[in-house]
């Protein structure tokens, strides 16, 4: 116990679920590196020999960490996954979760249950389109459209959604060229 409590005090634990927090119950890490939420069991064994080097058996440490995912959630917090809780407005991009109504980037913290992200940084300088031997994204878009306004409004959001991997949309888009 006092092993569990010393992690406690120095890892920020979550249990993060994707669909049902009873069923879905995995033990998560606050990475710093990184800054997103690890379940990587290297690294988290590797936490508990840093506390206890002694404790050289697998299974004990299996052990430790499956008491720990047992904790009641005033000790560990079950929270679902970002991507699940944060609407259409915040996506987990290379340097921090972007805040695409206002454009400002917010550095990342364990309070943001994410654990994965975009690797591309946020450059809030970036404003032109890269052209590539005449061929841009954008205009592509248009050209598909055919002056639609409202289907080329629908392909940037298929794109958004591929991009974000907005998962949870159950949706699929099917292009066909004639």
């Amino acid at each position: 116990l006092d092993v569990i409590g010393i992690l406690l005090d120095i890892v920020n634990f979550a249990i993060i679920y994707n669909e049902d927090p009873k069923l879905d119950r995995n033990l998560y890490f606050f990475d710093y590196d990184r800054g997103v939420y690890s379940q990587d069991e290297n690294d988290l064994e590797s936490l508990v020999l840093a506390v206890v080097p002694e404790m050289t058996n697998t299974k004990s440490r299996k052990n430790l960490l499956d008491t720990i995912l047992k904790l009641p959630t005033s000790k560990i917090p079950v929270a679902p996954n970002f991507v699940l809780t944060a609407g259409r407005d915040l996506i987990a991009v290379g340097n921090g979760v972007l805040n695409l109504k206002t454009k400002k980037l917010i550095p990342y913290s364990p309070q943001f249950y994410i654990t994965s992200k975009i690797d591309t940084n946020y450059n809030p300088n970036a404003c032109k389109e890269p052209i590539y031997n005449g061929w841009s994204w954008s205009r592509s878009l248009k050209e598909i459209s055919d002056g639609d306004l409202d289907k080329l409004k629908l392909l940037w959001q298929v794109v958004k959604a591929a991009i974000c991997g907005y998962s949870d949309l159950r949706q699929s888009v099917l292009l066909i060229d004639d």
